[in-house]
């Protein structure tokens, strides 16, 4: 069972919709017809796929498993009721495998819990236009998250996150 459930409770829904349109804005957030592949996960973190596809992603492939904070049925109920609330749950795609992927498509990796770690046989799939967001500062990289050597080898761009903001 999740410890948070935005859906359950009215306000904190408005103010989760809140913060991510006050997020988008002051980063001035756009993925326009990108294809990201992330995590659905529960309480807070249901957030990562809706932003990706309110802020234009054209398909969201959101990877989710059963964990201690929830089940694959939650993560699926929290995250196409947020999504459906802001009008993309159509672009919203939770997945428990990776065999519906178009690795070929994706765009964005985003680096993660669920999809950790990024192995060089992911990373195989991706074209070398794809780009891996830590979601971490570059001075926090832990060994066997990412296959750093695969990304290079592949001409991945991975990119640290400035968590000062």
């Amino acid at each position: 069972m999740a410890w948070y459930k935005p859906m359950n409770n009215k306000i904190k829904t408005n103010r989760l919709i809140k913060g991510i349109i006050k997020a988008i804005e002051k980063f001035e957030l756009s993925l326009r017809d990108k294809v990201v592949l992330t995590e659905a996960a529960t309480g807070n973190y249901v957030v990562t796929p809706v932003i990706a596809a309110v802020t234009g992603a054209k398909k969201v492939y959101a990877f989710t498993k059963d964990s201690c904070y929830g089940s694959v049925e939650e993560v699926k109920k929290q995250t196409y009721s947020l999504a459906k609330i802001v009008g993309v749950v159509r672009k919203i795609f939770i997945i428990i495998s990776f065999e519906s992927v178009d690795f070929k498509s994706v765009d964005i990796v985003m680096n993660t819990g669920f999809l950790r770690p990024i192995t060089r046989e992911l990373i195989s799939k991706l074209p070398s236009k794809s780009v891996i967001p830590l979601m971490y500062e570059p001075w926090e990289f832990r060994e066997g998250e990412s296959d750093l050597e695969a990304c290079c080898d592949k001409k991945i761009k991975v990119y640290g996150t400035n968590e000062s903001d």
